[in-house]
């Protein structure tokens, strides 16, 4: 069988630089990704995943209902998911 990218590393933290590297590759990658939504999307998937406020939070500094929170939520998220799935980036190289 193949061998893990981590064993080839010399010392005992392989394991923590391929998954350091491999972050830092997934944050460019996903960066790029958010700068192709539309500025809601963004604005929403930053403040939900990365700044962690809540969704209610985010609705009223937008303005919007819920239901519109949550549409835009999901068509950022669609659209992501569609970009990352053929981006052999977001493979892990941890295992």
């Amino acid at each position: 069988g193949e061998m893990p990218l981590y064993d080839l590393i010399p010392g005992d933290d392989g394991r923590k630089i391929v998954n350091d590297i491999h972050e830092r590759f997934l944050y460019r990658a996903l960066s790029e990704y958010l700068s192709q939504l539309t500025e809601n999307q963004r604005t929403v998937v930053q403040r939900v995943y990365i700044d962690e406020e809540s969704r209610l939070e985010v609705a009223e500094r937008l303005g919007i209902d819920s239901s519109k929170l949550r549409q835009i939520e999901l068509g950022a998220l669609r659209t992501l998911r569609g970009k990352m799935k053929y981006d052999r980036r977001f493979v892990d190289y941890s295992r």
